[in-house]
């Protein structure tokens, strides 16, 4: 499945908080059973409020909370500091490649956060501030000193956008659309970009805070609910029977519902959201979201921890209905087509990789729903020995092809 996180700005969860308060009582709902987890915690010894929460392919959880960034593989139950920074952020690229931004610089992780890299070499001193993974793998991270791009992994980095984000500014937050457009805000100034950061336009003002969902089509939270985008982010409507008031999060499902908390009341949307129905309520009512690989969903409370619902929410589908991992190519003249059968909805599944383990280009870009696939090689990829790598939330499968 497919965790649809940004890193929100601390302003946004302030103004959350104060419509939450307000939200009066909860109208009888469904209630829905859940159990507490554990959490990381903070010097004082209470729980960490995170402002983002990812469940990677392996089940290992990561989070950004206040006091550092924290991961956990142990299904919640108990969380590791992996870097002190109180401004920092993670992201994965298409190949799961795992890349931390924090104090202490900016780090790679092949192994969902086992063993780190330092990719500093280039780079200035910390602290980062914003780190996102674009379709084709170039990755982007700021600081105080300008914002930074690697087509490399880390290699090798290049100072973009200078004349927009100066080395004496104070850090831009990144956030990403599925197409790799790129927004940035600078204080309270607004950037797009559409060439991996090479240039820059001026924008309207908006929040960095986005869920891609499909394609086109994001959605962003706003005072008076949730607003959608079908233009990458071009414009902006309001989402008819969003909750009044901006949400903290969205997190999709297996089979491509969202679901996303206001108050105790979690609501599903099954059309891609477009529109919100109550699914039922939760006792304390949640803040970040994140599908794990049994389908349950996990979610932080206030103050109170991470929990995990009991049973499958409405439209999860469970795993024995699914179809099995498979990739199959189906070899003839250029364009070779690659046909793939997802077990769940996944995100930029299939990517070509050399022989060196170097991403070469992702062949299916953007949302795929579970179910049989096709797309075609493009005919400028050089002949020689390739990996075609197809990856799920279940699991991965890897062909090898030889081609002319």
């Amino acid at each position: 499945m497919m965790n649809i996180k940004q890193h929100a700005p601390h302003g946004w969860m302030l103004l959350v908080g104060l419509f939450v308060c307000f939200a009066g009582p909860i109208l009888a709902q469904t209630t829905i059973d859940t159990k507490f987890v554990g959490g990381p915690k903070d010097r004082n010894g209470g729980y960490e409020d995170p402002s983002k929460f990812v469940i990677a392919s392996n089940g290992t959880m990561f989070v950004v909370c206040p006091n550092g960034i924290f991961e956990s593989a142990t299904q919640g139950v108990t969380w590791v500091r992996i870097d002190s920074t109180t401004t920092g952020d993670f992201c994965f690229a298409p190949d799961s490649t795992l890349y931390l931004a924090g104090n202490s610089g900016v780090f790679l992780s092949t192994n969902f956060g086992v063993n780190w890299t330092n990719l500093g070499a280039q780079l200035p001193n910390g602290p980062f501030y914003s780190i996102i993974a674009l379709p084709d793998g170039a990755i982007l991270a700021s600081c105080p000193s300008g914002i930074f791009r690697s087509i490399d992994k880390g290699s090798d980095w290049d100072h973009v956008g200078q004349n927009k984000f100066p080395a004496s500014g104070t850090g831009a937050y990144l956030t990403a659309t599925l197409k790799g457009t790129i927004m940035a805000r600078n204080g309270n100034t607004y950037y797009r970009s559409t060439d991996e950061g090479t240039t820059w336009l001026s924008s309207t003002p908006l929040t960095i805070q986005i869920w891609p969902i499909s394609g086109d089509n994001i959605l962003r939270p706003s005072d008076n609910g949730l607003e959608r985008s079908t233009d990458d982010g071009i414009s902006w409507q309001a989402v008819p029977g969003s909750p009044n008031g901006p949400p903290y999060d969205v997190a999709m499902d297996a089979a491509g519902n969202l679901f996303m908390f206001f108050g105790w009341q979690l609501y599903v949307s099954k059309d891609s959201g477009t529109t919100w129905a109550v699914d039922g309520t939760i006792s304390g009512g949640g803040q970040q979201l994140a599908f794990a690989t049994d389908h349950s969903l996990f979610f932080s409370q206030p103050s109170e921890g991470i929990w995990r619902t009991l049973k499958p929410l409405s439209g999860v589908s469970p795993a024995a209905a699914l179809p099995e991992l498979s990739i199959t190519a189906i070899f003839g003249q250029f364009p070779n087509d690659i046909s793939f059968t997802l077990p769940e909805r996944s995100d930029n599944p299939l990517s070509l990789f050399d022989i060196r383990g170097e991403l070469v280009k992702v062949l299916a870009f953007g949302t795929f729903d579970r179910g049989t696939h096709t797309v075609s090689l493009p005919s400028n990829i050089p002949g020689g020995a390739y990996f075609c790598v197809l990856r799920s939330p279940t699991g991965t499968s890897t062909i090898k092809l030889g081609l002319p």
